[in-house]
């Protein structure tokens, strides 16, 4: 053969590489275009759908009161669980009480806030 690289002829691939780009793979396949009506029942179609979620987006999105306090409860529970859990690790137990219990009320509040925030 003339043009040779490394034993494969040029313009050809071996099987552990990409094709040739070279090659046209469906050359057959042809694409009818959409009908007119096709084109606008499909148009109809999308455009109910997009005033659907514009609305179920609108209703969704209330007045983030709720959202608010989620993230407010997530940002002070998070670093709570995070103590706890190395307090577990490496003693075996749980937080302290502390003062009147209050380390201990806030660790099971934090882990409550989490399970209301998740679920």
């Amino acid at each position: 053969m003339k043009s040779e690289r490394r034993g494969l002829a040029v313009g050809r691939s071996p099987a552990c590489t990409l094709p040739s780009p070279l090659h046209h793979y469906n050359t057959k396949a042809s694409i009818t275009p959409l009908t007119k009506e096709a084109y606008f029942t499909l148009h109809s179609k999308f455009q109910a759908w997009q005033r659907t979620r514009a609305a179920t987006t609108r209703t969704a999105g209330g007045n983030g009161l709720a959202k608010k306090i989620a993230i407010a409860g997530g940002l002070i529970s998070t670093p709570v669980i995070g103590w706890s859990l190395y307090t577990l690790k490496t003693t075996g137990c749980g937080l302290p009480p502390g003062p009147g219990g209050s380390i201990g009320a806030l660790e099971g509040v934090s882990y409550l806030v989490t399970v209301g925030i998740v679920g």
